[in-house]
């Protein structure tokens, strides 16, 4: 997640502050902020953790006021000091894109950490003729070792398909 997340970032020429928001551990692992840093010393980097956005987007929570609320609290510190692209460092924070524009606008531009992960796989497993070429509809079976009520709804809105029942 972390390197397709940083060649995204660094991708436009224009980018010279980066925010990142993450989970705690994220932010405090620093990766990003490395990883970055290693590219392009002369980036300027800002991070916030931001540990209450995936369990609202666990309960659904993807545009409510109150998720919003917590997005300005989150976000001022990098508003205010003028980034021009923010790092999504969570695989549930895409969720948030709606609710995060309201409160960003459409100058920063935004990383989506979790898309590029995506793409990136998918490069790699069509350069080592790895790639699912079939058109039958592919079947898809969860197990978890914790099941939460607002997991399936959740799973479909992630996934956007339809797989049947958690086990």
């Amino acid at each position: 997640v972390l390197e397709p997340g940083i060649e995204a970032t660094l991708s436009h020429a224009s980018c010279e502050r980066v925010g990142i928001i993450g989970t705690a551990g994220t932010i405090r692992s620093c990766a990003y902020q490395h990883g970055l840093a290693m590219r392009r010393p002369d980036l300027q980097i800002h991070a916030v953790a931001t540990p209450l956005l995936a369990p609202f987007v666990e309960e659904g929570w993807l545009d409510q006021p109150s998720t919003r609320m917590v997005l300005r609290e989150y976000l001022k510190p990098l508003i205010e000091r003028g980034i021009d692209t923010l790092v999504l460092g969570c695989t549930h924070y895409p969720l948030l894109v709606p609710a995060i524009r309201r409160v960003l606008g459409q100058k920063v531009r935004l990383v989506d950490s979790a898309s590029t992960c995506a793409a990136h796989v998918k490069s790699r497993l069509e350069s080592l003729t790895l790639l699912r070429t079939t058109k039958s509809k592919p079947t898809l079976e969860i197990h978890l070792t914790d099941l939460s009520e607002q997991f399936e709804t959740l799973a479909r809105h992630f996934l956007n398909a339809d797989f049947g029942k958690v086990k």
